[in-house]
């Protein structure tokens, strides 16, 4: 209806939240059909724009009707708003009606979810009325609707809309007629009569729905944060999308508005002093305080089409001052060319801007910094090799200060990638440094929060220094077990025994060269940053820096003499002995890193550059000496590789930082700096420990040690192997671990071989003509000890009889042994005694006991022969055929010493005046041995001693 008419030249329709883009306009009733033909008719979002061909003229009160049809409807039922606005030529309103209503009906109510609160619309052109009832099964599972289970009946409105209100419904429902019929085919799909069409809607017969009731929480991941603090509003809910209206009787909707509208699609109503935004996926608004006063502030939220409710609560207090430490007493220290780390703890910020240079040093760089975990502190690391080297933005064409920026964030980064380290600017107006790398001199550090200083500290960069060159060894099998970043790795394996500092290296073991030096790090860590290679491949960016065939051109440094260059470093390892009329062999560390026989490990905290070299793959080259000069390193290119490594070499490690001549100009130091060290290549060899007669001799018992030197490095796990051949044959495979001098000793139990069995000995990995040891299996050492139960006299205890196969010691323990206190527990030993039956053993103990007692006595070999007590380092004890040591027990009296008592005194003054007794002929005590269980403590004795086998043995050599 135009109730105004007039001259009309456009005509704007708004329905609202529909998709009208992809409609058109089919007829207009009382327009020229000519007119609408020729009109410009756009489309946008939910609005149709007519541009009429000139003018039309409506009289007042006039109907015209427009067909719209592909009208996309909301996506959710409901009575949305249309209006239409009609406009002169000179875009003054004619007429317009903003208060009809359209409404929408849901597409299909089959197995839908609905929540308590909706309003349901049904869509159909009965008149009848629709009943609405409560859904049950019957025994056998089956949906029905029963009399009893009537909710109420809905009627069709003017638009035969059917309005459910689902505000006390809870469960599952159908509708039916008012026959109680299920509504078989109704409500049928129709386009809606009124002013825009309504979304098709269907039931099937006997189709159902469910309502429910929507829960809702909101809780503050904070109850109480800082000003300007942003915090997490976190909902649960069992829906997943749905809108909320949020209002305060603190705050008004703009406060509201500003809190969320930088994370959420606001809608503020400044009438109802509310904010509207829709909660879903994560369920999660991020709250922005920054323009919010210090306060306790209720947020009150609700469901906008649901009776879900919830409050959320938080406190908003005054920020604190920010301040800022630079840790390490806020001195930062790292070597020129190198890597500059310095944490920097904040507290009552999570950020902060950084501000390096500007005293007078000809370097600026100014970046802002966030703590992106919360922990408190951001660890800024800083590439003092290529930090400042740049093409310069006022002679480079094309390259902007942005672009200068955006290449030198690549020199910086942090040790927590949760944190952020954005570089602002870096020498504004001053272009790049002219002879990088950075100089040593102090570096000012200023941290600053939004303007205020609230930190400083400097960053000390000193000078070059080359120290030493050191050479370790590691066996063949940890070659490729550390990681090329873990240099902890490399320190365990070392405290391990397993990485051993040494001037000679065995054939096919691990050579590993220690440069001591500085400046060289930042180098390495660009250029495997620059190298196409895989993370922490340092091998390949040592390779790439010597040879200068990295990437460079990642490194934006522009210009030759800002790029980085392989004449900087020079580092090779060169054979020291060449035979005569032959050049010496040189390592290729080129063609030993693709034949994956190099790794690198730097640590420059404590000024190490770790080169590992498996030396049975390692590639080397016949360099004539006229190729190089005294410092020059052009052979590190890949080559054939027709030389390795052989015994007897010795081969000179070298590691030089040279002077780069720059129009007088030094890069990394003035003068050249060096550091060599040597290391021998000896054979890869093995020899038993025998008699004069080159025989391996063991006992036929258990705990026998078979022991030797090798010249593979320490911590080597060795393979031995004991074959016998013959009427009786064995093999035995035991293993040992190579110590830091060299030896090795394994235990073998020969107590189930005959005596006089010979064997011979070899080592897997070696060569057997070099290797192959001949033993033989003797009669087992054996004992027997007899010590009787006595009392302590002048300090000294007798044992009976020792009988000693190999000759020895009896040594006297006190009852701690029993606790497995075995050295400890030795309070006496008797000198060397000979081979055979002695008897009547006198030993001195150390200290006397106080009180009775259990003592046990010992037998102990002389293993190496030099007739003195020498235990633990050596002299073990005697064992039995089972392993367990010869021993035996005596309950001790306590030597009280002292007057006697008068008691005494009459006693001995009557046997005076008494006839003398005949003589009486004592018996001795029988000898008591090990093999048997007699004796008080026997067994403990046994058990303790049986747990420290081979510990006790380790020392037993025979010759």
């Amino acid at each position: 209806m135009v109730e105004d008419g007039g001259d009309v030249s456009e005509t704007v329709i708004t329905i609202e939240e529909a998709d009208v883009e992809g409609a058109t306009i089919s007829s207009v009733t009382n327009v020229p059909t000519s007119v609408i033909n020729n009109a410009d008719v756009t489309f946008i979002d939910d609005e149709i724009e007519i541009n009429y061909d000139g003018t039309i003229t409506v009289p007042d009160n006039t109907d015209v009707t427009a067909t719209i049809t592909g009208v996309e409807n909301p996506d959710d039922a409901g009575t949305y708003e249309l209006s239409i606005e009609h406009f002169d030529d000179e875009g003054n309103t004619v007429d317009e009606i903003a208060s009809e209503r359209y409404k929408v009906g849901d597409l299909n109510l089959e197995n839908r979810r609905f929540w308590q609160g909706q309003t349901i619309y049904a869509k159909d052109d009965a008149t009848q009325t629709l009943e609405l009832f409560e859904v049950t099964r019957d025994d056998g599972g089956a949906r029905q609707i029963l009399s009893n289970d009537f909710i109420s009946q809905t009627n069709f409105d003017e638009n035969s809309n059917a309005l459910i209100n689902t505000d006390n419904l809870e469960g599952e429902y159908a509708l039916a007629d008012s026959g109680q019929n299920p509504t078989d085919g109704l409500p049928t799909a129709q386009t809606g009569g009124g002013l825009a069409p309504n979304t098709a809607s269907t039931i099937d017969g006997g189709d159902t729905f469910t309502v429910s009731v929507q829960s809702l929480s909101a809780t503050f991941d904070e109850e109480e944060i800082e000003t300007g603090d942003n915090v997490d509003l976190d909902f649960e809910s069992n829906r997943n999308d749905f809108d909320v209206t949020i209002t305060s009787e603190q705050l008004d909707s703009g406060d509201l508005a500003s809190i969320f509208s930088t994370d959420k699609a606001v809608t503020e109503d400044e009438d109802d002093d509310e904010i509207e935004f829709t909660v879903s996926g994560d369920q999660i608004a991020t709250g922005d305080f920054t323009d919010i006063d210090p306060g306790e502030y209720t947020l009150d939220i609700e469901v906008s089409d649901t009776a879900a409710s919830t409050s959320a609560s938080i406190n908003v207090v005054e920020d604190d001052d920010a301040t800022a430490t630079i840790a390490q007493g806020g001195i930062a220290t790292a070597a020129k060319g190198d890597i500059a780390q310095f944490p920097i703890e904040l507290e009552d910020t999570d950020e902060a801007r950084v501000n390096i240079g500007y005293n007078e040093v000809g370097f600026n760089l100014t970046a802002d910094i966030e703590d992106g975990d919360g922990d408190g502190v951001v660890t800024p690391q800083l590439n003092l090799y290529t930090l400042g080297a740049y093409p310069d933005p006022d002679t480079t064409a094309g390259f902007t200060q942005s672009d200068a920026i955006n290449a030198m964030q690549e020199s910086v980064d942090v040790d927590d990638s949760s944190d952020e380290f954005d570089i602002v600017n870096i020498n504004p107006n001053a272009g790049p440094i002219d002879d990088p790398p950075l100089d040593a001199a102090a570096y000012d550090i200023n941290v600053t929060h939004d303007g205020d200083e609230i930190g400083v500290g400097t960053l000390q960069i000193t000078e070059t220094s080359v120290n030493d060159v050191r050479t370790w060894t590691a066996p063949e099998e940890e070659f490729g077990e550390f990681d090329q970043d873990e240099v902890e790795e490399l320190y365990n394996a070392v405290d391990e025994g397993l990485i051993t500092q040494s001037d000679s290296v065995a054939q096919e073991d691990v050579m590993v060269v220690e440069f001591q030096t500085t400046s060289v790090f930042g180098a390495i860590e660009a250029e495997e940053e620059a190298a196409d290679v895989d993370s922490d491949d340092f091998a390949t960016a040592f390779v790439n820096l010597l040879n200068g065939t990295s990437n460079r051109a990642s490194f934006n440094f522009g210009s030759a003499n800002q790029r980085l260059t392989e004449e900087d470093y020079e580092i090779w390892i060169e054979q020291s002995n060449p035979d005569a009329n032959r050049n010496p062999k040189v390592v290729d560390f080129a063609s030993t890193n693709d034949a994956d026989a190099m790794q690198v490990v730097p640590d420059q905290r404590n000024g190490s550059l770790y080169v590992l070299i498996d030396t049975d793959q390692a590639v080397l080259e016949r360099v004539p000496t006229d190729d190089y000069d005294e410092y020059a390193a052009g052979f590190q290119t890949s080559g054939s590789g027709n030389a390795e490594f052989d015994d007897g070499e010795t081969y000179t490690a070298n590691f030089f930082i040279s002077e780069r001549d720059r129009g007088g100009s030094d890069f990394v130091v003035g003068d050249p700096l060096s550091a060599t060290g040597d290391v021998s290549v000896v054979d890869k060899s093995l020899s038993y420990d025998t008699d004069d007669t080159g025989t391996i001799r063991v006992d036929a018992a258990a705990d026998q040690v078979i022991s030797g030197t090798t010249t593979v490095a320490p911590g080597t796990e060795l393979n031995l192997r004991i074959r016998s051949t013959g009427t009786s044959p064995f093999l035995e495979s035991p293993t040992a671990i190579v110590q830091s001098d060299g030896s090795f000793n394994a235990t073998v139990d020969f107590s189930d071989r005959a005596p006089n069995t010979t064997f011979e000995a070899t080592a897997r990995d070696f060569d057997d003509d070099d290797t192959e040891t001949p033993g033989v299996i003797g009669d087992a050492a054996t004992a027997a000890v007899g010590f009787a139960d006595q009392t302590v006299e002048d300090g000294t205890v007798t044992v009976s009889t020792a009988t000693l196969s190999e000759g020895g010691f009896i040594v006297i323990h006190d009852s701690s042994l029993l606790e497995g206190n075995v050295a400890g527990s030795v309070i006496g030993n008797s000198d060397y005694l000979e081979s055979g039956e002695n008897d009547n053993v006198v030993v001195e103990l150390d200290e006397e006991p106080e009180e009775d007692t259990t003592l046990i006595a010992m037998a102990h070999l002389d293993t190496n022969g030099n007739e003195e007590y020498d235990f633990p380092d050596a002299d073990g004890p005697y064992t039995t055929s089972a392993g367990d040591a010869v021993t035996d027990t005596a309950n001790i009296t306590a030597d009280t010493g002292g007057d006697m008592t008068e008691t005494e005194m009459d006693t001995e003054t009557e046997m005076d005046t008494e006839t003398e007794a005949p003589d009486t002929e004592t018996e001795e005590p029988e000898t008591e041995t090990t093999t048997s269980s007699e004796g008080p403590g026997f067994t403990a004795v046994l058990a303790v001693l049986a747990m420290l086998g081979a510990a006790l043995l380790a020392a037993r050599r025979r010759s």
